[in-house]
């Protein structure tokens, strides 16, 4: 089971990290390197990954990997290094997030923790407060989400109350954007996001199956979807233009609201 009983709630111990693209920003360093093997802090970003995984009570992962996979695989082995049991998904063409997700759907039976392998927060227990929300409120899905000033190159939410009425991926200009609030890669999902993601058709605009787009599906079956507010540190190490961020990785102070 991937629930474990925990005072009035529950608490997940199951995780899934998407980490099979490669860091086309990145560089030479992109090239030789899967995006969840680039140093931050002088640790490989997937130590960090696993570490917050911990203090959200995860004890299992599937590892989604394909862009030189053998070096991830390699380094991580077995997790037992690292306090966990991991195990591998191959995605053999990167399709989207929701496309990894479907390469998931066998492997994983009840509510689940959803991590981008690109995606670093801190504090290190944020995911701890999604979990626990998502479980106190019990929706089908609960998005991650911090404020940003310019919303190109997020999905964007637009709230109502806890819940979200609609998700767009990567709004051209502000206008296009119900607000400002960028889902940022942390995610707790039920099994229905296995059900919207297969009814998903590839993005006319990106080519990929969406989350955000089966996202959209689950608001318009009448699925509800919540949101928790993050207003910490986050970083993307995919990309090259946040040193400022990867600078005060290791010294924040930050706090959740809701």
């Amino acid at each position: 089971m991937s629930r474990a009983r925990m005072g009035c709630g529950f608490f997940l111990d199951v995780a899934l990290v998407p980490a099979a693209g490669r860091g086309t920003r990145l560089g030479r360093i992109g090239a030789a390197l899967p995006k969840a093997l680039v140093p931050i802090g002088g640790r490989p970003a997937i130590d960090h990954i696993f570490e917050m995984l911990r203090q959200a009570g995860i004890s299992r992962v599937f590892l989604v990997v394909g862009y030189k996979k053998e070096q991830l695989i390699s380094y991580v082995d077995d997790g037992s290094d690292f306090g966990l049991k991991v195990a591998y998904i191959t995605q053999p063409d990167q399709k989207g997030i929701a496309d990894a997700l479907l390469h998931a759907d066998s492997f994983i039976h009840d509510e689940f923790l959803c991590l981008l392998g690109d995606t670093l927060l801190l504090p290190k227990d944020s995911l701890k407060h999604l979990v626990e929300f998502h479980m106190k409120r019990n929706p089908v899905a609960t998005l991650l989400v911090t404020h940003v000033d310019d919303v190109r190159g997020y999905g964007i939410i637009d709230p109502d109350g806890e819940e979200v009425r609609r998700v767009i991926e990567k709004p051209q200009s502000a206008e296009e954007a119900p607000s400002k609030l960028a889902m940022v890669g942390c995610y707790a999902f039920s099994q229905r996001i296995f059900d919207a993601a297969r009814h998903t058709a590839a993005n006319p605009r990106t080519g990929e199956i969406e989350l955000t787009d089966a996202l959209q599906k689950l608001i318009e079956s009448g699925d509800k979807v919540c949101y928790l507010k993050f207003e910490g540190t986050y970083l993307d190490t995919g990309k090259l233009d946040n040193g400022g961020t990867m600078a005060k990785f290791e010294n924040p102070e930050m706090k959740l609201t809701r």
